[in-house]
């Protein structure tokens, strides 16, 4: 059975969400660059061998197992797969050693997700460069580097190619502003190798008319002068950073039970939804 078969085969078996969909995928993904199809034919016990010799974070060989676990549920009976289970548990521990006490330190030291959207609004007229790079931030969920960027004010669809490339050229990404929305235009970040050039069209008048209003003709998002680009995205983000605003918002929208809202931050950022889940759930 080659990995393809394997992948449809789980799914036909299971009513399953959009988002935990893509998770199977992302895994599924994974496997088949590292494992050979005869994989799904071991026993059990011969299968957990494989999981502890894999050069994988926990995390990663814990996703994996649950999708073989999945598989040989539908071929076994539930005493023959303890060995996957066993192996399950002891992952689990492992993972949440000290994981959930971290957590509820980051939680309560930072500040509600609904309240910094307030905070991030109130700046708009007095700091508006502050308020922009927020916002962008909130927007995209992307990061630090993707806001490394030439911003040019609505232009003749030829004028904008060439100075795309030229942005392009110089390492930088791209913001178009237009007359009622913006566009990024993204081909350095750090995923860039897995999901390619990334366009996303920002329909915020608010900020639109502010990134009008702060900038020229032709500018850097970020000053010249930065030397520091975390310190710097830092200082304009409350000493929150963008690490800690991805997870305030993933807690958020977690809480609100809206996954679907996770998926598309991680279609924009440029992460599936296992690594978020993994890394920035704070729930975990």
């Amino acid at each position: 059975m080659n990995f393809n078969t394997m992948f449809d085969d789980v799914l036909t078996k299971r009513d399953v969400a959009d988002t935990t969909r893509a998770m199977y995928k992302s895994n599924f993904n994974t496997m088949s660059k590292i494992l050979d199809d005869d994989f799904w034919e071991l026993s059990p016990t011969s299968m957990v061998k494989v999981f502890e010799k894999m050069d994988k974070s926990a995390h990663q060989k814990k996703s994996m197992l649950n999708l073989t676990i999945i598989y040989k549920q539908t071929k076994l009976d539930k005493n023959q797969i303890e060995p996957l289970i066993a192996y399950r548990h002891k992952l689990a521990d492992y993972i949440n050693s000290g994981k959930a006490e971290t957590n509820k330190k980051i939680i309560e030291e930072l500040p509600e997700f609904e309240q910094y959207l307030k905070d991030v609004n109130a700046i708009k007229k007095k700091q508006g460069i502050k308020y922009i790079i927020n916002t962008l931030l909130i927007e995209l969920s992307c990061r630090n580097l993707d806001l490394d960027c030439e911003i040019f004010m609505q232009q003749p669809k030829s004028e904008l190619k060439k100075r795309k490339r030229q942005a392009y050229a110089n390492q930088k990404n791209f913001l178009e502003v237009r007359s009622k929305d913006v566009v990024l235009h993204r081909k350095f970040y750090k995923t860039v190798r897995t999901y390619g050039e990334k366009v996303n069209i920002i329909k915020n008048l608010k900020l639109r008319n502010a990134i009008a209003q702060h900038y020229k003709d032709q500018d850097n998002l970020i000053p010249f002068s930065v030397s520091n680009l975390s310190r710097y995205i830092e200082s304009q983000t409350f000493n929150l950073g963008e690490g800690k605003i991805f997870k305030m918002s993933v807690h958020y929208y977690k809480q609100k039970g809206d996954l679907q809202k996770i998926q598309e931050m991680g279609k924009s950022r440029g992460t599936d939804v296992q690594t978020i889940i993994e890394n920035y759930d704070l729930d975990g």
